[in-house]
């Protein structure tokens, strides 16, 4: 069974240059921007530079041929994309509040993911300068991953440029270990203190083997109540503490019992100050869900004093 030829994206073109016995295809966007590059061997005598907006405008066949593989190429690719990009986001599905630590905790300059153009995995850009520089250093190190028996483990690179500015980029497979290494670090999503030099080194607070279940999905429903109902006006959560209530609003009524099962310690950690912070702001009327805020207060107050 063969499948139809890809069409040519809508308002896309393809530049045809010849250059000595070869012609370069390059396949650009509806802006103008290059997407795809490929070559055509053995170009006849007389081929002059063009741009087509269709297949059908090509009339030598064998270049249409190697058109037509062009835009296969560029699909083929994207999809490879996506499907990488989809694993790491499965892996990782709580990036943004993982980055988010980063920019406060270091602090990061730059906490970016990328495109390798010849792999098409995503790649992680963290950059950090002067003495944040060497907090990130210090975090990098720290990471089992970043070395193994054998030497500096592959797949990381580290530049430090001569005005103090420090680059880590890891391919995609690194990336997704590093991260789900930090996730469990002593660096709470809410700290977010723009003085702060360096994480805690403290191992993290009892709060999740303390709190029970029941109480956990009870912080939830306070957290996501009192987060509806009000907002945040008063503008006392960090950009991560928002994240987390609405990842884990599905457990708010009991129903996403996994989820619940699998909450972090950190992610406890940041619903129970929420729901806290909230209730204190604004109260809660149900006997139940506040007795589970005021018996959580304690691990959030001794975490805040640790930190």
């Amino acid at each position: 069974m063969t499948t139809s030829p890809r069409p040519l994206p809508d308002q896309w073109t393809i530049n045809l240059h010849p250059v000595a016995n070869l012609t370069i295809l390059t396949l650009k966007d509806t802006d103008g921007a290059q997407r795809e590059i490929g070559f055509h061997p053995l170009t006849r005598p007389g081929t002059v530079d063009r741009t087509v907006g269709a297949l059908e405008e090509i009339t030598e066949l064998e270049l249409r041929a190697s058109a037509q593989k062009l835009i296969d190429t560029f699909y083929e690719r994207t999809a490879q994309a996506q499907a990488n990009a989809h694993a790491f986001s499965a892996t990782v599905p709580d990036q943004r509040s993982l980055f988010d630590r980063l920019r406060d905790a270091i602090p990061c300059d730059v906490v970016r993911l990328a495109i390798d153009d010849e792999t098409l995995t995503l790649v992680l850009q963290l950059t950090a300068t002067g003495p944040a520089a060497g907090t990130l250093l210090n975090l990098t190190a720290r990471w089992p991953g970043s070395a193994t028996a054998d030497g500096r483990a592959g797949g990381v690179t580290k530049h430090l440029d001569d005005h103090g500015k420090l680059t880590v980029r890891f391919d995609q497979t690194r990336a997704e270990a590093f991260l789900t290494w930090y996730r469990d670090q002593p660096c709470p999503p809410y700290w977010t203190r723009p003085s702060a030099q360096e994480c805690p080194t403290a191992p993290p607070s009892d709060a999740s083997t303390e709190i029970s279940a029941d109480d956990a999905q009870r912080l939830i429903t306070t957290a996501v109540v009192l987060y509806d109902r009000y907002g945040d006006g008063h503008d006392v959560l960090s950009s991560s503490q928002v994240e987390v209530v609405e990842r884990l609003r599905s457990c708010a009524d009991g129903s996403s019992g996994d989820e619940l099962a699998r909450l972090s310690a950190w992610d406890l950690l940041s619903i129970a100050t929420t729901a806290v912070e909230l209730t204190d702001l604004h109260g809660i009327d149900d006997q139940e869900l506040d007795a589970a805020v005021q018996a959580a207060r304690v691990y959030v107050e001794v975490d805040d004093a640790e930190s």
